[in-house]
């Protein structure tokens, strides 16, 4: 059997479905609706990070059984950068097309060899970082609801990270049409998935929720004097 990091060296991505009981879920939701965040706007998150604002959540992102899946990939120096929460609602539908997750969010911009496309995303800083930069990212997907294709279940391109940054849109579209694949998740279903890898998100055709609680974890630092944003 693979360990966890040969799964996400080779595939790009990792689903474990029933890792959380029905009950935590539960939990995680009381305490997410307790501080308004279920209230879902898009345009708030990008701005939004739970693990500062929110104890529990936190806690959470340290746990031990999420934390020591992380150390296998990133190494033991990993440690949660943010979350936010991701839904598709009727007032609040949106898709994405076919994507990898390139830039980071830093505390200032300094001008540096390597970081490019710089962009400021709510007052934030970003930029396109070097690929051994995103290499020692991860993002774990928390599923607060069953989440299947009719109400927007991520598409992904298995091994499509290991082509480094695609810069190029007809490479991107001609590699997610050799093999993609939905994540249909069950309610406790946890989700890893380096930034590399190709993904999609449909538009919801469903009135059912479909929240996720997204960790992002780094296991690096910057260069030149450039932070993390946190």
């Amino acid at each position: 059997m693979k360990n966890i990091k040969q799964e996400i060296t080779e595939e790009g991505f990792l689903i474990r479905q029933h890792f959380y009981t029905d009950q935590f879920i539960d939990e995680i939701i009381r305490e997410l609706d307790a501080s308004t965040t279920l209230q879902y706007n898009k345009q708030e998150v990008a701005g939004s990070n739970l693990v500062r604002s929110i104890p529990f959540i936190k806690d959470l992102a340290h746990s031990q059984p999420l934390i020591s899946l992380i150390k296998q990939v990133l190494g033991n120096h990993a440690y949660p950068l943010n979350a936010f929460v991701l839904d598709k609602t009727q007032e609040n539908n949106w898709g994405l097309d076919w994507h990898q997750d390139l830039k980071i969010a830093v505390k200032q911009k300094i001008e540096t060899p390597g970081y490019d496309n710089w962009t400021s995303e709510c007052g934030i800083p970003h930029a396109i970082p070097p690929q051994e930069i995103l290499e020692k990212r991860l993002s774990a997907r928390i599923h607060l609801d069953d989440c299947f294709m009719e109400n927007g279940a991520m598409l992904i391109t298995p091994q499509s990270h290991k082509s480094g940054i695609l810069s190029d849109h007809s490479a991107v579209e001609k590699m997610a049409g050799n093999r993609s694949a939905y994540c249909e998740m069950k309610k406790g279903g946890l989700m890893l998935f380096t930034p590399l890898l190709l993904h999609k998100s449909p538009y919801s055709t469903s009135t059912k929720s479909r929240r996720i609680l997204q960790i992002d974890y780094v296991g690096t630092s910057l260069t030149n004097g450039l932070e993390w944003y946190s």
